[in-house]
């Protein structure tokens, strides 16, 4: 089993704002390829206060070189933890049934339009997970089963798409609205 919990005290984070706001958010990324991409997220959780980042599966996760240097040290501080797609599975289970709600980030016939989702959902809940799957595939399927709500961003051009670490940009400090305007 490779799962351990990392996140050193190096750098002191002000969580009173996410206690304020009395919501807590878990990013979970699932199957990630690009090693920069994870980099650039960890960054992401820092920014916006992010309880905790998972890394399911063969997401690349510290210590390799280059991962540490893309995050530009927030791999100091933001927690992080290191999980199987298995592990996984039974961790959002095991979450949900504590009353965390599973938002998946993906495009499927089951998916609705981020901004009328993260309005609508939101506001009544106090901790939630977003997850965010591989370049290619998306999010795996026994995980868009358990998930709450599935949200996707509109496309409008030729391409499908968007890189995920720009994606998890867009829906983390989209969410980060409604936690202020609670």
């Amino acid at each position: 089993m490779d799962s351990r919990l990392y996140g050193n005290d190096t750098k002191e984070r002000d969580r009173d704002d996410l206690k304020r706001y009395n919501q807590i958010m878990i990013i979970l990324l699932d199957n990630i390829r690009s090693i920069f991409n994870v980099g650039a997220i960890f960054r992401t959780c820092d920014a916006v206060g992010a309880e905790k980042l998972i890394l399911s599966g063969y997401t690349p996760y510290p210590p390799e070189p280059k991962l540490l240097k893309t995050s530009l040290g927030a791999i100091d501080s933001v927690a992080w933890e290191n999980l199987s797609n298995e592990e996984t599975l039974n961790f959002l289970q095991k979450r949900k049934s504590e009353g965390w709600k599973i938002i998946a980030v993906e495009q499927s016939e089951k998916s609705i339009c981020y901004t009328n989702s993260l309005s609508e959902n939101l506001m009544g809940w106090d901790k939630y997970i977003y997850v965010f799957g591989n370049e290619i595939v998306g999010v795996r399927k026994d995980i868009l089963d358990i998930a709450d709500v599935i949200i996707d961003i509109p496309m409008h051009g030729k391409k499908n798409s968007l890189n995920v670490s720009v994606t998890v940009g867009i829906i983390v400090y989209e969410a980060g609205k409604f936690r202020q305007s609670k």
